[in-house]
């Protein structure tokens, strides 16, 4: 036999919650790799483990559960990151930050061994209260998807496991954890007397041991029963040793593998009834095929998978693990017929050589998969469809649940902070008794919005959830508001989001090409053009400039009537869409400089108009393409709300308050609301008004107000009629015609945000959507959809991404991310 080559790599295998004598890390990957010529350190939990050529590590064992998962996995880092390894090999998903952190500050290999679907595991854990473990599973399946996505490999250790990692990580390797092949070939060939029925492994509630312990009840007297294991807690420990059937038990406690080989030998069943949960019923249970190869007979769980098995073999009895009695009669049934649990043993051992170890490469299948860089394993068709719909419930319920906390969270910044301190949206304090209907409208609202936030019509859905329809639900339920006002509100974003569906499924195309094309953008051109406007805005206003965000409106209303054609219509495009399409495009460019330039842009633009969004328009474009380059993007969204929430409670009293509180609780997050429910409730009273005010309704019909609309609610609201009370598309939609006006520009944003999705196919969604978002986000908040296309620069924007937009002669997949 040849020696291995020596010397090939440092490799460093790290656990914080296993032993380093662990059967699957230290025997089968750890001694393998080092057999192969690696430099392999193994940390891990302090055990016993016989010198097989791997350098171990041992931690302290003990300590509570907080402690073994924090303390002692920083431990385990700062070990792993003096090794100076090669490539590091991790097996805990608590591991799952600092394996991220060693492949940023090191650069190495890195690995993420999966031995459970830990998403769908913590539902099983006794020790997360069953209230929070959907949610604790959703947050772990998301950090998952983080991680693995910047790694090299995840190993599975079954093909379920690799499922669920499927179109997410880099590259998936599934090595199952099967019995090395002859570990236990002396024991299937013992003539020892077999009287006895083996428990071995974990003793937990969840695999069984009560109901296992239950069916002795149900077996002769003189069966003896061998436990071997190490109790999951206290409790369980507790539990077992006062079952009534305990004395019948001789319980071994952590035993080694020649101890463990002895029990095998004189076993006439090996039990392995693990109860229903979810990271069961798809798993490969390791103790199943050490009983095949022992040549034991097997008493399972009755899944589909494991039946499968003992089924296709012959060599077992798959039983309701929930059963006490089927468990039991299975025992008495292979006590009693020692010629017929002969025969399954034997069958069973057999069927293991041919179909596990015949399809088997030896220790050459480890080290093959443990090489530094593998083959690309990647699951496609119904697997990967299989595992992206797990990820994708996952990542709902967590939507769902943070839509919740944001919907109470703005609850109580109503509450305690707007409807106190501010007057202007003439908001009250009258809780509805039956809020509920808020709160299910709000869930359902999260049910139907989509997870991904890739195109602009995604984004278009969270903005106005996040800014208009959570908000109207948290005043409704709060102050008493119109609820079929809300329902109208929620009813058009919904709308809009099935017609959008219903285009996108229709492949119209505008005629538009889709080719995937990497941009040539005219990035100078987009400065020139902003220059000229800030230098003529300069000069409109002789040099004055104002950065006092509590005189904004002072000095806005004489700013707004000294305008001049063609200044009026330049200025708000300029500071608006042309700042976010050239912010967008720099960012698709990696031209940070050019973002810093258009961020200085937008004070300067603040400081001569006093217009405050424009001081705000590129930080909110930045958020919106990081929004559409990461894989959940309106978690962000409103994380970044969460976020702005917190510091305004805090901000109350200090130099902060008037931007948080006044900005942004009052101005940013409640007043559209607010200003859609004074629309709705006074055009419902004196009735559409057909277009009346706007150039498109040609002069037809009059209006029934004797001055502008947006004056009319201000006048209401605030009693000055000088305050404009702009909203968005869906109360200028009701005020113009009603339900019928809302179907109406439903039906025209659905299709102009249908042709921004094409635009995005060919260019990339993050710059395409990024640099659409202002003129959209505008007409969601405060300008008509019509007047959106005109003074609010939309139609404008298309003719400039046109222009300034074209395909590089050799088209490339258009970058996505911000490096």
């Amino acid at each position: 036999m040849t020696k291995p080559e020596p010397d090939r790599g440092v490799v460093c295998h790290m656990t914080s919650v296993h032993r380093v004598n662990d059967i699957r890390i230290y025997h089968k990957e750890c001694a393998t790799l080092a057999a192969a010529g690696y430099d392999v350190t193994l940390i891990g939990v302090d055990a016993d483990a016989p010198d097989r050529g791997v350098d171990v590590r041992r931690l302290p064992d003990g300590g509570n559960r907080l402690r073994r998962m924090v303390g002692r996995g920083y431990a385990v880092y700062r070990q792993a990151l003096m090794r100076k390894a090669d490539l590091y090999h991790f097996h805990d998903p608590e591991l799952l930050p600092y394996g991220l952190m060693l492949k940023r500050r090191t650069g190495a290999i890195v690995i993420f061994d999966s031995h459970e679907c830990f998403r769908e595991d913590v539902v099983a854990k006794d020790w997360i209260p069953r209230v929070l473990r959907p949610l604790v599973g959703g947050t772990v399946g998301m950090i998952e998807d983080l991680v693995v996505r910047q790694i090299d490999q995840v190993v599975a250790a079954t093909p379920h496991i690799a499922e669920s990692f499927a179109g997410n990580a880099r590259r998936v390797v599934t090595i199952n954890n099967y019995p090395l092949g002859s570990e236990f070939a002396h024991a299937a060939g013992s003539t020892t007397t077999r009287d006895a029925i083996c428990y071995v492994g974990a003793i937990s509630f969840v695999r069984g041991i009560i109901p296992f312990l239950d069916s002795l009840s149900f077996v002769p007297a003189d069966v003896r029963v061998d436990v071997a294991g190490l109790f999951a807690s206290d409790a369980v420990e507790k539990a077992v040793r006062s079952h009534a059937n305990w004395h019948r038990v001789t319980f071994h406690g952590h035993t080694d593998r020649t101890q463990v080989a002895r029990l095998y030998a004189r076993a006439f069943a090996g039990i392995v009834t693990f109860l229903p949960a979810p990271n069961h019923i798809h798993a490969q249970p390791n103790k199943l095929f050490e009983y095949m190869s022992a040549g034991i007979p097997v008493i399972c769980s009755h899944f589909a998978l494991w039946r499968e098995a003992v089924e296709k073999g012959g060599c077992g009895i798959a039983v309701d693990p929930d059963d006490p009695r089927a468990i039991g009669a299975a025992i008495t049934r292979l006590h009693d017929d020692r010629g017929l649990a002969e025969q399954m043993g034997s069958r069973g051992g057999r069927w293991y050589a041919t179909n596990i170890i015949g399809s088997m490469r030896g220790d050459a299948s480890w080290r093959a998969t443990m090489s530094f860089l593998p083959a690309e394993q990647r699951l496609t068709g119904a697997d990967a469809e299989t595992a992206a719909a797990i990820r994708l419930g996952g990542a709902r319920f967590v939507s769902v649940a943070a839509m919740l906390g944001l919907y109470l969270l703005l609850g109580g910044l109503y509450d305690n902070v707007v409807a106190p301190r501010y007057a202007f949206g003439a908001f009250r304090i009258s809780p509805r008794p039956d809020s509920w209907v808020e709160l299910v409208t709000v869930l359902a609202a999260g049910v139907v919005l989509p997870i991904e936030t890739k195109r602009m019509s995604q984004i278009f859905a969270w903005l106005s959830t996040v800014f208009i329809l959570i908000p109207a639900a948290v005043l409704s339920a709060r102050q008493g508001s119109d609820r079929v006002a809300m329902f109208l509100m929620f009813g058009g974003v919904w709308l809009v989001m099935l017609l959008c569906r219903l285009l996108a499924d229709s492949n119209i195309l505008f005629g538009l090409d889709t080719t995937r094309a990497t941009a040539r953008i005219g990035l100078y051109k987009m400065l020139a053009m902003l220059a000229a406007v800030l230098v003529l805005l300069g000069l409109h206003v002789e040099g004055r400039m104002s950065f006092s965000l509590a005189d904004v409106y002072e000095y806005r209303f004489d700013f707004n009537e000294s305008l001049y054609f063609p200044l009026n219509y330049l200025l708000p495009f300029a500071a608006g869409p042309l700042a976010g399409f050239t912010t967008a495009s720099a960012l698709y460019k990696r031209r940070f400089d050019v973002v810093a330039a258009v961020m200085v842009m937008g004070l300067l633009f603040f400081g001569f108009s006093s217009h405050k969004a424009m001081l705000f328009y590129p930080p909110f474009v930045i958020a919106i393409y990081a929004a559409i380059a990461s894989r959940y993007g309106h978690l962000y969204l409103m994380g970044i709300f969460f976020f702005l929430s917190v510091l305004t409670f805090l901000s109350v009293g200090t130099a902060w308050e008037d931007l948080l509180g006044s900005s942004f609780a009052n101005r940013l997050v409640f007043i559209p609301a607010q200003i859609h429910y004074f629309f709705f409730r006074e055009f419902g009273e004196i009735g559409p008004q057909i277009w009346a005010e706007s150039r498109f309704g040609l002069g037809i019909f009059q209006s029934d107000l004797p001055i502008p609309s947006v004056n009319y609610i201000g006048l209401i609201m605030t009693g000055d009629a000088q305050i404009g009370a702009n909203t968005g598309w869906i109360a200028n939609g009701y005020m113009n015609g009603g339900w019928w006006g809302i179907m109406l520009y439903a039906t025209i944003l659905a299709v102009t945000l249908h042709a921004i999705d094409r635009l995005g196919d060919r260019y990339g969604y993050p710059l395409v959507g990024a640099s659409f978002v202002i003129p959209i986000f505008s007409m969601i908040n405060s300008i008509d959809l019509l007047a959106g296309f005109l003074t609010g620069g939309l139609l404008l924007l298309f003719v400039f991404v046109f222009w300034l937009i074209r395909p590089e002669r050799t088209a490339a997949a258009p970058p996505e991310r911000i490096a």
